[in-house]
C-alpha cells in the first residue's frame, strides 16, 4: 500500500478556508446583535419611553385608577421595587432576572404582556431596545419639556460667532457623530418658497419673489420672515392649528350637519389673536375663563369685548337634533369640552 505524501500547499489552502470561514461566521455573529439598527447607548426618552408609554402605562402608569398588580412602570423607584412576587419589573443591569422582559418574551396569554385581549405586541427590535437598555443600567431620565436647558460646551473660536453660526456648528457636530453630511445650502429662491409655506401656508407671490431676489442687503432674510410675521395670512395659517386642537367647525356633523350659529366669530377671533402676538398666557386665560376677565381686550377698531369670545370652543363639539337619551347627549357634550380643555 503506498501512501501519498500530504500535499502542504492544499492543506494551507484549506486552513485558510477554515480560518476565513470563521472569521466570517464570527463578524456575522457580531452583526446578529445589533441586526436591528440598536444606538451604541440606548437613550431612555426618545427609545425607551415611547414603547413603555404605548403599550404599558394604560395599566401600569401614574393612573392609580386603572393600574394593574400594584405597579407602575412610569418612574424608576416603582420599576425596580420588590413586588409580592420577590421579583422587580426591572432589574438594571440583568435582563435575565427583569420580570418585564419574562412577560414581555412570554407566549403563555396568562403571563404574556402586554395581555392579547389588548391586541398590542412588541416589534422584535422594541424588545431588543428594552433589553439592551436594561443591560446598560436602566438609566431614567425626565421628561425632555422638564429638564431644564444647558449650555453646550463650545470651543472658544465657536462661542464668539453669532447664535446662528453657533447653531450651524452644533447641527454639523450631530450630523457628522450620525454619519451624515447636510443637504446643501438653500438658494434665494428655495428658501423665499419654504418661509412663505412654513409661515402662511400659501406660495409666494411673484412680486415677492422678485423683490427677495433684488434685495441685497445683508439682513434680507430677516426682513423676509418679518414680513410674513406681519402679514394676515401667518394668523390665517396657524390659527388653524390651534382649531384642530379644540375641534373647531362650523357645522354639528350629524345628520343634516346644521350649522353652528356665530362659530366663525371664534375662528376671526383666533385669526386676530395670532397676528397680534397675544401672549399665551391671556390666550389660555381666555379660553378658561374670558367671561371673567375684569379688564378683558377689545377689538382694535370696533371695540368690544375679544377676551369673552375664546370661551366659545366650550360648544364647538358634536351634537344632535333630537337624541334618544337628553342626559347621554348632555354626558357626551361634556366629556367633550372636558376632553378638549384638559
Amino acid at each position: 500500500m503506498k501512501i501519498k505524501a500530504p500535499n502542504w500547499k492544499n492543506k494551507k489552502l484549506g486552513f485558510f478556508a477554515i480560518g476565513l470561514v470563521s472569521i466570517v461566521l464570527i463578524l456575522s455573529l457580531l452583526g446578529s446583535t445589533n441586526k436591528y439598527g440598536l444606538p451604541k447607548t440606548v437613550d431612555f426618552n426618545y427609545d425607551v419611553r415611547p414603547i413603555l408609554s404605548d403599550n404599558c402605562f394604560t395599566c401600569h402608569g401614574p393612573d392609580s385608577s386603572s393600574r394593574k398588580a400594584n405597579l407602575r412602570l412610569d418612574t424608576k423607584e416603582a420599576a425596580t421595587a420588590i413586588l409580592k412576587s420577590g421579583k422587580a419589573a426591572i432589574v438594571p443591569h440583568h435582563p435575565g432576572k427583569s420580570s418585564l422582559l419574562a412577560r414581555i418574551k412570554s407566549t403563555d396569554p396568562g403571563f404574556q404582556m402586554p395581555p392579547p385581549e389588548m391586541n398590542k405586541t412588541l416589534t422584535k427590535r422594541e424588545v431588543a431596545l428594552l433589553q439592551k437598555w436594561i443591560k446598560q443600567g436602566a438609566k431614567w431620565e425626565d421628561y425632555w419639556a422638564f429638564m431644564p436647558p444647558t449650555n453646550p460646551k463650545l470651543p472658544q473660536k465657536i462661542a464668539q460667532q453669532s447664535p446662528p453660526e453657533i447653531i450651524d456648528y452644533l447641527l454639523a457636530q450631530q450630523l457628522k457623530s450620525k454619519g451624515l453630511q447636510a443637504a446643501p445650502r438653500a438658494s434665494k429662491s428655495e428658501l423665499i418658497r419654504r418661509v412663505s409655506y412654513l409661515l402662511t401656508g400659501l406660495p409666494p407671490s411673484p412680486e415677492e419673489i422678485e423683490n427677495f431676489l433684488a434685495d441685497t442687503a445683508p439682513n434680507a432674510y430677516e426682513k423676509l420672515v418679518d414680513g410674513y410675521l406681519a402679514s394676515p395670512g401667518y394668523g390665517e395659517r396657524w390659527a388653524r392649528h390651534w382649531m384642530d386642537l379644540v375641534r373647531y367647525g362650523e357645522h354639528m356633523g350629524h345628520e343634516f350637519d346644521f350649522t353652528i350659529s356665530g362659530a366663525w366669530r371664534y375662528r376671526d377671533y383666533l385669526i386676530r389673536a395670532f397676528n397680534a402676538d397675544v401672549p399665551y398666557d391671556l390666550f389660555v386665560k381666555e379660553h378658561l375663563a374670558g367671561d371673567m376677565i375684569t379688564k378683558p381686550r377689545l377689538h382694535p377698531e370696533e371695540g368690544y369685548n375679544e377676551s369673552i369670545i375664546g370661551t366659545a370652543y366650550f360648544f364647538l363639539g358634536e351634537g344632535k337634533h333630537s337624541p334618544v337619551s337628553l342626559k347621554g347627549e348632555e354626558v357626551d357634550r361634556i366629556d367633550n369640552m372636558i376632553d378638549v380643555t384638559t
